[in-house]
């Protein structure tokens, strides 16, 4: 379902990341990767603004169980800095994903990395 709604444009998206959260938990896990990818890509600036205030009420439940909230996209790591930033959570990440960078955003993965540096980021899809 967090492929469906988005959480850039559907309310339902955040009740299901809620979901998510919860099954997280139970299933033993400790990272929820949530999409911004295809439809739920959030490219312009209204998209990533639109995602603050949503990230920030699931950092605030996830952090509040010991979880983290990893945020795969593909944005640049900059663009995904100042989300991080405005939402300012230590259990909002970046779930980074290498073919996200290079075959669709065209990044420099190392610099991106570098950039990021090992406390934004919770997981690596390679």
């Amino acid at each position: 379902m967090l492929h469906v709604d988005c959480l850039k444009n559907s309310e339902q998206a955040e009740m299901w990341a809620r979901e998510g959260l919860r099954i997280t938990k139970a299933r033993g896990a400790r990272v929820l990767m949530l999409v911004f990818f295809g439809k739920c890509a959030v490219e312009s600036g209204e998209e990533q603004k639109a995602i603050v205030e949503p990230l920030r009420r699931l950092s605030a439940l996830a952090a509040n169980e010991g979880l983290v909230v990893g945020i795969e996209n593909t944005i640049s790591a900059e663009s995904t800095i100042r989300i991080l930033d405005a939402v300012d959570s230590p259990a909002l990440k970046v779930w980074y994903d290498i073919r996200n960078a290079t075959n669709i955003g065209g990044f420099d993965v190392g610099h991106e990395i570098r950039l990021l540096g090992r406390n934004r980021i919770c997981e690596f899809h390679i």
